[in-house]
């Protein structure tokens, strides 16, 4: 049982949510939780939010299970949309890209 639960992390910017063959451009903000019994690290956690998506693509969004937020830069995360509003958890570890295969090979 977690004793405390402390912010580690906050990651905000613009990426891509991918998901069921659809691309959206969408504004991002993450939380990343530490829980701790007593003095010692336990579980990591993130949720978020999404912003700049309209309510109809949310919608469409929350149909597809697998959603893959592309962040600035080299990472990216898999997410579980949770409400309307854009709010998510973010399900596995945030995580570097893998690098895309060529086409050609």
């Amino acid at each position: 049982m977690a004793d405390r639960i402390k912010r580690v992390e906050r990651i905000r910017g613009k990426g891509r949510l991918t998901g069921g063959g659809h691309v959206y451009v969408v504004g991002y903000v993450i939380d990343v939780y530490q829980k701790y019994a007593g003095s010692v690290p336990t579980l990591r956690f993130a949720t978020g939010h999404l912003t700049g998506i309209r309510a109809g693509d949310v919608v469409h969004a929350m149909l597809h299970t697998s959603l893959d937020l592309e962040l600035e830069g080299t990472r990216h995360v898999q997410v579980s949309l949770r409400t309307l509003d854009g709010d998510f958890d973010v399900a596995g570890p945030i995580a570097t890209a893998p690098e895309r295969k060529k086409a050609a090979e």
